[in-house]
């Protein structure tokens, strides 16, 4: 009798990680593609540019440039705008719902060189919409073999931290516990703090609190959420602490907040799909 096994080293047996699609395109956009998002659902957004370039606006304020060969992961509820910068900006675009320890940092754009990717990714679709379900389940399978490509290759604690990170950033509802944090991470608490604050420079306090503000005033510029809707979905306690919270750490009012104009390049709105 022959046998032919692989035993996994720890650190792979942990990495289960699964994106399940719910939506995907293939786009190439011309210089007045300038899109508008206003959908604050909580699904995970994957971007990968395969030309040209784009600029994505979050939340917080921040633009991200995605230049050809990037690859780009944000929660929907953060990602406000997005846009042509150089035409034509191709890139494939897949939302859905990721089951496991997501294994990359989010709102972090990531170098991805795999030459393949632009065809795989063309493939991938027709059996995305194909009525057979396992014909379906195939395809969800070969986009799992295409994700693997895309995303960096992580370990020791820099990663950890990383994981830290991109679980603040995807529950903004859940209360910054620190001790869990650390569990989740197979750090003690004092490491995990020093950890942390060597990467981020803040404490996982300071980090989460200066997170939950920066997208309560993305949301509330955006105009389509009461404050009151905005502290539930951030985990505060009602809109009274929100409010107290914001005009310490802006000095002003949210009222006053809301009515400020963003700014931003001029361009076509479209609706987002």
């Amino acid at each position: 009798m022959k046998e032919e096994f692989a035993l996994l080293p720890p650190t792979a047996q942990g990495g289960f990680f699964f994106f399940e699609i719910t939506a995907a395109w293939l786009v190439e956009a011309d210089r007045t593609y300038d899109v508008h998002r206003h959908n604050t659902g909580r699904e995970l957004i994957l971007i990968h540019t395969e030309a040209g370039q784009g600029e994505l606006r979050l939340a917080d304020g921040r633009r991200i440039t995605l230049a050809a060969g990037d690859f780009f992961a944000v929660s929907g509820a953060e990602l406000h705008r997005y846009r042509t910068t150089a035409a034509p900006w191709r890139f494939s675009w897949w939302a859905g719902h990721p089951y496991g320890a997501i294994p990359f940092e989010l709102c972090r754009p990531y170098r991805a060189e795999f030459p393949d990717g632009p065809a795989k990714a063309a493939a991938v679709l027709p059996g995305l919409r194909a009525p057979d379900a396992r014909r379906r389940r195939l395809a969800m399978a070969e986009f799992q073999e295409l994700l693997w490509h895309w995303i960096p290759e992580s370990g020791g604690e820099d990663s950890r931290i990383a994981a830290a990170l991109e679980y603040m950033h995807y529950h903004l509802d859940a209360p910054c516990r620190v001790e869990a944090l650390a569990r989740s991470c197979g750090l003690s608490v004092r490491h995990f703090r020093r950890c942390f604050e060597a990467e981020t420079g803040k404490s996982p306090k300071q980090y989460g609190d200066e997170l939950k503000l920066q997208t309560a005033l993305g949301l509330l510029r955006n105009r389509d959420r009461t404050l009151k809707e905005i502290a539930a979905a951030l985990g505060y306690s009602s809109s009274f602490h929100l409010s107290n919270a914001i005009r310490k750490r802006f000095g002003a009012a949210p009222k006053t907040l809301r009515r400020q104009p963003e700014g931003g390049p001029d361009g076509t709105s479209r609706s987002a799909t």
